[in-house]
């Protein structure tokens, strides 16, 4: 029989109310006692960890934080600024900018009618959502362009057009210039 142990993620929690040098001397602690009773279970349930894929981060808001030393089996555990764990995107801010990147976004396309509406598109299908845009509107693209909000042209008809900015932009949709 064959243990497996995959994706453990263990939390250590510090004290909002101490000052940060004290919960990373706190934080060290408590680690080294976790990595003892991890390697004391691993060893005796014959289940190997694999100290190269793992990792340790520290969520906080200092700009230039110290960081705790982890070790297990005297082994240093690497810190990291983000990771992901079960597809999840986590960073030392806890932040969902990643995440959100990767959804919907919303985006404002003003017709040549000045008629405004909100779509929400993921960004690697903006110019796929265009194109059918066009198709549904019965834009001729010899006739009309779409520039973003710094009047740069956006060429979507190649497919391969990328969104510079990933949050909420205005694009318009006009007669091209003689």
């Amino acid at each position: 029989m064959s243990l497996v142990a995959d994706d453990l993620a263990i939390v250590i929690l510090g004290a909002i109310e101490k000052p940060f040098t004290k919960n990373i001397n706190k934080l060290e602690k408590q680690a080294d006692v976790t990595m003892k009773i991890l390697a004391r279970y691993a060893d005796d349930n014959l289940l190997p960890v694999n100290i190269n894929k793992t990792k340790a981060i520290l969520v906080h808001n200092v700009v230039a934080p110290p960081y705790p030393k982890i070790k297990y089996k005297e082994t240093t555990i690497e810190f990291v600024k983000r990771f992901k764990y079960l597809g999840v995107d986590i960073t030392t801010k806890l932040g969902w900018e990643s995440a959100i990147g990767n959804k919907a976004q919303k985006f404002t396309i003003v017709h040549p009618n000045t008629e405004s509406k909100t779509y929400l598109w993921k960004s690697e299908k903006y110019s796929e959502e265009l194109k059918k845009l066009f198709v549904g509107k019965k834009y001729n693209h010899a006739l009309f362009v779409v520039v973003d909000k710094n009047e740069i042209l956006v060429d979507f008809t190649k497919g391969n057009y990328r969104l510079q900015n990933q949050s909420q932009d205005e694009h318009y949709s006009g007669r091209k210039r003689p």
